[in-house]
Parts: structure tokens; sequence; C-alpha cells
């Protein structure tokens, strides 16, 4: 049986959204997509982020929306840029009122590729038809939120940009940074376990098949990362109900990624279960675990049934 026939699995293809309005840290927010790409300070292809002190800190939208964007746009960018080359994201007003701002993100790098950026994103506005990359699954996203891709060049300079509306937070200052805001799902918000969308982060394709032929009657959607740094990529642009996060795994190990993924929701209200999994019960893995952010904890080989029942607890 092909276990790709089972469950869906994580692809670049065009993907699904939902809209969650909440108050968050725009520096927090962008900081976090570069931390999630790994592209900060000293490393190759940096990523600089430019905002002039008129640009409203706190504000009202979709944090999570504006991280996809901003993670689809520059892998989008690598892919026609220079290598080694920085990218610089500038942030600016385009818009406001008391209560409202429109902000812009322009999104620029050196390439000798500037026709064939151009082209694309215009073939993406023009022909109307899915593509699969990450600069058309930026699109799609901001088609559905009533704005657009742009793209432009010049003298060895590419750019992307586009433009967002959101509600000042005039509750929030900006003593406030750095205040975590993370909450449990609220009352009323359970998630059947055959609606959930599972992350399943796991490196032995064997142990993969394993549960997603367990699952599979069970969970209509599970995407499969193969380390903490794909899950963290993925954690990035989709959203997710409950996250089984090997903790043994080779680039990011399960306990980094927990501890990153609880890092990213300090942003705004939001907290994804997450179900620890360790090859071994030794003394002291839960409650590293724990300690790291997991909700729950199970050791191999495990019982489907006895994590089946945590994941129903955890989503209700």
């Amino acid at each position: 049986m092909d276990v790709n026939n089972i469950v869906e699995i994580a692809s670049p293809g065009i993907i699904a959204y939902r809209k969650s309005i909440i108050s968050f840290d725009l520096t927090r927010v962008l900081e976090e997509a570069k931390g999630i790409l790994g592209k900060g300070p000293g490393t190759q292809d940096e990523i600089i982020i430019h905002r002039n002190d008129r640009v409203t800190h706190f504000l009202i939208g979709d944090p999570s929306l504006l991280r996809s964007l901003v993670i689809h746009i520059i892998k989008g960018l690598s892919i026609y840029k220079i290598s080694g080359e920085p990218i610089d994201l500038t942030v600016e007003n385009f818009r406001e009122t008391p209560s409202q701002v429109r902000l812009g993100f322009r999104f620029t790098s050196r390439s000798e590729l500037g026709n064939e950026l151009v082209g694309y994103v215009e073939s993406l506005k023009r022909e109307g038809r899915l593509k699969f990359s990450s600069l058309a699954n930026a699109h799609k996203l901001l088609q559905e939120s009533e704005s657009g891709l742009s793209a432009d060049h010049s003298a060895q300079r590419i750019t992307v940009s586009f433009f967002q509306d959101f509600t000042r937070d005039s509750t929030r200052s900006v003593i406030e940074s750095g205040a975590s805001l993370v909450t449990k799902r609220e009352p009323g918000k359970a998630v059947k376990l055959k609606d959930a969308k599972v992350l399943l982060v796991e490196d032995n394709e064997i142990n993969q098949k394993i549960v997603l032929l367990s699952l599979n009657k069970l969970v209509n959607h599970i995407d499969v990362a193969r380390n903490g740094k794909e899950a963290l990529e993925l954690f990035g642009i989709k959203q997710y109900d409950l996250i089984l996060m090997d903790i043994m795994m080779p680039v990011m190990d399960g306990i980094v990624a927990t501890k990153k993924i609880r890092e990213i929701e300090s942003t705004g209200q939001s907290h994804v279960p997450i179900i620890a999994i360790t090859a071994n019960a030794l003394a002291g893995d839960r409650e590293n675990c724990l300690a790291a952010g997991a909700d729950d904890y199970i050791s191999k080989p495990f019982q489907v049934d006895v994590l089946v029942r945590m994941m129903k607890n955890l989503l209700a």
C-alpha cells in the first residue's frame, strides 16, 4: 500500500488558510520569520529588516498570515537573487488614520534575473491558475485578503512587495514587547480528531508509515516533517491543531523545535498542543519534554489507543 495515498502529505502546493485576528507585536513576528528560515545576523543570505519610527509597533490583525507571507516571499525571492546576497525587508506606512494603518512590505536583493521574476509574478496575476511555488502561495494568500503581489527590477536589484491593512492596538505600549500572550484553546473551540490538522515530525520513514497507517482512518489530514527545521518551516506557513514531535532527529531535534514553536506562539494567543515521542523511556525524558513546552509525552513502542486518547484529550 502506498502511504502517500493514505493521508495528505506535506507538499509545496497551494495551501489552505484559516484567519485568526488577534493583537500582536510586528517586530516579533518579522524576527520569528527570520528565525524559522535560519536567516539571522552573520548567516549567508541574511535578512535585514528596516522599519522607521513611524511604523506602528502593536497591531490587531493576523500574525500567522503575515508570517506566512514573509516566509513564502523570502523563499521565492531566494530563487532569483544572487547567492550569498542579503535580502532587505523594508516596512513603511502607506496610509494611516487614528485607528487604522496600511503597511507596505518591500523585499529587495541583488539579482541578474529581474526580467524572469517580474514575468513570473505577472503570470500569476494574468493567468489566474494554480502554480506550485512559494510566490504562488503568497499570491493566493494576498488575493484572499484583498491585496496583491508586485514585482519590479532595476540596476541588478529585484523587488517584491505587498501591503496589508491592520488596526492599531491602542491598549498596548512598546514596554510590553516580549510579554507572553500564550493561552490554551478557548472553551468551545474543541476540534474533532477526524477534522484535526496534524503535523507528524519524524525522521525515520518506517516510523512515519507506522504512525500514518495507525491513524489513517481516524485523521483526515496529516503533514510530515523529517526534522525540527522542516517542522518550523511548515509551522510558519500552515496552521495545525496538534503536533506529534519525535525527540531524537538530525538537523534540529524535537526539544529545540518545541522551544522555538513556543517562542513563536508567544507573539499571539495561540497554543498548539505538542505530544513528544521518544525512542526510550529514560529517566528525566518526560520532565525535559514538558519543560521544553510539550503538553504530553509517550515513548516508543506505544499503543495506538494510548496515543489516540492523548490526542483527543488535547483537542477537547
